[in-house]
């Protein structure tokens, strides 16, 4: 059974370099640049691990991941 990351921040330069660290991995990694792109991908796919930046324009991480 694979995992489904999620990984949200609003620079997409920093989710793209943690996919390519966790290439290697048996992870499936979906990438949300706000909360409300994650909050679509949470009704889409079982989210099994969520790694989110705190400060972000809009609802922070804090909020997400509450």
């Amino acid at each position: 059974m694979q995992h489904t990351l999620l990984l949200v921040d609003d620079e997409r330069g920093i989710t793209d370099a943690i996919k390519r660290m966790l290439r290697s991995e048996p992870w499936q990694i979906l990438q949300a640049s706000n909360a409300d792109e994650a909050l679509q991908l949470f009704d889409q796919h079982p989210i099994d691990l969520l790694i989110t930046d705190y400060k972000m324009p809009g609802t922070d991480g804090l909020s997400l991941c509450r």
